[in-house]
Parts: C-alpha cells; sequence; structure tokens
C-alpha cells in the first residue's frame, strides 16, 4: 500500500467515524421503567420515553415524548400520560443519568402531551409552551405552562439549545414541533404520523386543511433530520412527512 492509498483509507475511516458521530444511536431494546413506561436511548443524551395510558375506545395507547440531557440539567419534551409516570421518569432521569427536571415543553394541551405537567411544576421545572397552549389549557382547568411564545422560542439546557417552533395548525391547532439542532433530531409530536399508522388518529380537534402546509413546513425546514419522532409510534426518517401528507390526501378525497 502506497501513502496516497493509506492517505484514502484514513479519510474515509473519519468520515465513516464523522457520520456516526453525527447520527443517532439507537439502544437495542427499551429499558423499562415500570410497566406503563419505558425509555430508549436514541443519541447523547437524548432518550425516547414512552408511556402507556388505557383508554377506554382505544385500548392500552403509547404516547412518545423525549428526555434531553445536558449539564446536570434534563428537559421533556413532553410529559408521561400522568403525574406519577412523570415522577417515575423524573426520579430515573436523576437515577440513571445523574440530571435534575429543570424544563419541560409539552407540544400541545392533550393530556399525553402535558398529563404530567402538574407534576413536573411540583418537581422544580420550568415549562414552556405557544399561547395557544396556554391560552386552551386555562379554558379547560388544566395545569398552565408558565411561559408562552407566538412562533418560536429558543431555550438553552445546559450547554445545549432546544428550539421550539410553531410552524402551523395540525393534529390541533395549538400543535407545535421541537428540534434539537446538535443531533439533528426533530420531535415531530402529533404533527407527524408513524410509517405504521394507517389513519391520522384523533382529529376532533384538528385543523385539517392547515395540517398538510404545516407538514410541508417541516419537509422545508426539516428535512435533512437524521430523525424524526412522532407523537405515537416509532421514530424513522423524512418518510414519516411523506406518510403523513399521505394520510391527509387520502383523507381529503
Amino acid at each position: 500500500m502506497d501513502r496516497t492509498d493509506a492517505t484514502t483509507l484514513t479519510t474515509a475511516a473519519l468520515a465513516v467515524l464523522a457520520l456516526c458521530l453525527a447520527s443517532p444511536l439507537r439502544s437495542a431494546t427499551p429499558e423499562t421503567i415500570r410497566e406503563d413506561l419505558e425509555v430508549e436511548r436514541l443519541a447523547e443524551g437524548v432518550w425516547l420515553h414512552t408511556s402507556y395510558e388505557e383508554l377506554e375506545s382505544f385500548g392500552r395507547v403509547p404516547a412518545n415524548g423525549l428526555v434531553v440531557v445536558s449539564d446536570g440539567e434534563a428537559a421533556l419534551l413532553d410529559t408521561p400520560w400522568t403525574d406519577d409516570q412523570t415522577r417515575a421518569l423524573a426520579t430515573w432521569v436523576q437515577d440513571r443519568l445523574g440530571a435534575r427536571l429543570t424544563t419541560v415543553v409539552p407540544t400541545h394541551s392533550h393530556v399525553d402531551c402535558m398529563g404530567g405537567l402538574a407534576a413536573a411544576h411540583d418537581l422544580g421545572a420550568r415549562s414552556y409552551s405557544s399561547a395557544k397552549t396556554v391560552e386552551m389549557a386555562r379554558r379547560e382547568g388544566l395545569p398552565v405552562p408558565q411561559e408562552a411564545f407566538q412562533r418560536e422560542r429558543d431555550i438553552a439546557l445546559g450547554s445545549r439549545v432546544i428550539e421550539a417552533r410553531f410552524v402551523g395548525p395540525g393534529h390541533t391547532i395549538d400543535t407545535i414541533v421541537v428540534w434539537l439542532p446538535d443531533v439533528r433530531i426533530l420531535f415531530g409530536g402529533d404533527l407527524v404520523r408513524s410509517a405504521e399508522s394507517r389513519s391520522l388518529g384523533f382529529v376532533e380537534e384538528a385543523d385539517l386543511e392547515g395540517w398538510p402546509a404545516s407538514v410541508e413546513a417541516l419537509q422545508q425546514a426539516y428535512g435533512e433530520a437524521a430523525l424524526i419522532v412522532p407523537g405515537h409510534g416509532r421514530p424513522g426518517g423524512a418518510e414519516l412527512l411523506s406518510h403523513t401528507l399521505e394520510l391527509l390526501a387520502r383523507r381529503s378525497r
């Protein structure tokens, strides 16, 4: 092997290493915290949390959120369904990750996103949401997020930045998404449907006319995301955005 070949191999190896470091890391199996709550590592300092609730019309329903950790601080992008689940998750974060829950970002006002908000507040976390979510929470007599924004808010978490964005209505009129720029992970919440979804799910409070434009805005802004996490079901790539648009188009026919 001459020097040119060695240099080529070294360059290729560095490129592969850079790709691995930039790409989200997936754990082999989820870690169970309790029978209705599990976590799964997605990237350095980023975990998927999935909680389960029995609903009369739908059975046992899973809901996703993220745990983001930086410099001893932790954020929940959506809480689990209940206060008890949220307390259990915060305890796991403290014991397993050595971080204290300081921040919560509910992506809309439904119980699968902020059902544990009161517990998070009791634990000392600060909450951030769209102004529409604050308005809806007050109207419904729910725990109210503490800091509101109109279209976007950058939230510091240790040395990381959490970018919360309202790109338009969809599953609800207050639905937001959250972007983690350092690992290129988009938490699409209920604005995005999983690949296994065969319907749009609960649409009683949806803006079906505005939803397609919101997803198209995600394609334009985050089409190169390394990972997209829907509110329910398995994470995936940009194909989740195309799939959501297909479901919307099918619904409109």
